[in-house]
């Protein structure tokens, strides 16, 4: 075989492979029962308090908001009686580099990776409910006989189910294994919860998660369907006040901290209110943005590395 023959199937054989990995990305669409699980199976330090097992149920809508080659984007939407609530979003792009890195402390760095780290793979980048920074990172989709897989390991904050023990950890170091099965997709965690002491990691607990997404009708999700084009459109520019405020890792290695209780009420909670009421009031997406990133400043601040806040 020619040089060049084999160069354009190695082309076509990458590009079909990008496809079929797309195609798994796009598998975690739909409407799903979910079930949140999560047990601590280790606790190495006596500062740790310990937890029974945590579980929950809720109704998911994950709706692809956004596609074009070598990109797909998820967002999830909780089913919640009559209220809809924007959950997690999920942005993949094959070999992106521009991620965030959770330092502890309500510290995010931007980072660029390098090419050579992220061939042939495909990036994840999770943003908060409010879209918020939370963690990215980078993995290969392989195929198991349990179905398509992706892994990765990153530095998260806490999550909500942990509020109680703020004070006990700072880090949760979570592998997160997506892997796509015939009636859904589950969503598999190996965490460890890390204390931070200086320049010091130490870990004081950890803990296995197995969230749960089994695909049922679509007349389950009914309400959230119809809503979420109602407020995509405001969605998408406080996400664009967030990129005006944290910039696209356009300076590697900045490092914002993200105080979220700066004032009287949360952040998430602010900007929630920014987007119901430009679709309560039809507020123009000029006026979503500017609203969003006024709030978003006062409650991002550039820090040096060193700096605990």
């Amino acid at each position: 075989m020619s040089t060049f023959l084999l160069a354009l199937s190695l082309m076509s054989g990458a590009h079909a492979s990008t496809l079929g990995d797309a195609a798994s990305i796009k598998a975690m669409a739909g409407c799903f029962d979910v079930t949140f699980q999560y047990t601590v199976t280790t606790v190495l330090s006596e500062e740790y308090s310990g937890d029974e097992p945590y579980s929950s149920k809720a109704i998911e809508w994950v709706v692809v908001d956004g596609e074009e080659e070598g990109r797909v984007e998820l967002q999830h939407v909780l089913v919640s009686g009559p209220a809809m609530i924007k959950h997690w979003r999920q942005i993949w792009t094959y070999e992106g580099t521009d991620v965030t890195a959770y330092a502890g402390h309500g510290r995010y760095t931007l980072l660029r990776l390098a090419p050579a780290d992220v061939a042939s793979k495909w990036t994840q980048v999770v943003t908060n409910v409010d879209d918020a920074p939370r963690y990215g990172c980078a993995g290969e989709w392989t195929t198991t006989p349990a179905g398509s897989e992706w892994s990765c390991t990153v530095d998260a904050p806490l999550p909500r189910r942990d509020k109680d023990h703020s004070k006990e950890y700072d880090i949760l170091t979570r592998t997160n294994i997506h892997r796509i099965v015939a009636d859904g997709w589950d969503h598999g965690q190996e965490n460890e919860k890390i204390r931070l002491e200086g320049d010091t990691r130490r870990s004081v607990a950890r803990e296995v998660g197995n969230n749960t997404y089994r695909r049922i009708d679509d007349e389950h999700c009914a309400e959230a369907i119809a809503w979420w084009p109602g407020v995509q459109s405001h969605w998408a520019e406080i996400r664009g006040a967030w990129t005006d405020s944290l910039g696209e890792a356009s300076v590697d290695g900045r490092m914002v901290h993200v105080d979220e209780h700066r004032g009287i009420t949360p952040l998430w909670v602010d900007l929630f209110w920014v987007a119901h009421r430009a679709e309560k009031r039809d507020r123009s997406t000029t006026d979503t943005r500017e609203r969003a990133q006024s709030i978003i400043e006062r409650h991002v601040e550039d820090v040096t590395p060193s700096a605990v806040p």
